[in-house]
């Protein structure tokens, strides 16, 4: 690969995996706090 074809791979897949982990620890937020809120509801069966 040349020198133009890295740094144009780089450019697109260094936000991509920034975008990735930032949706992934926003999820991992929301379903901790949706757990909580959960923690003390029973359910009738």
């Amino acid at each position: 690969m040349t020198t133009t074809a890295i740094l144009i791979t780089a450019a697109v897949a260094l936000p991509v995996a920034a975008i990735a982990a930032w949706v992934w620890i926003s999820l991992a937020r929301i379903d901790r706090a949706f757990r909580a809120d959960l923690e003390g509801i029973h359910f009738e069966t």
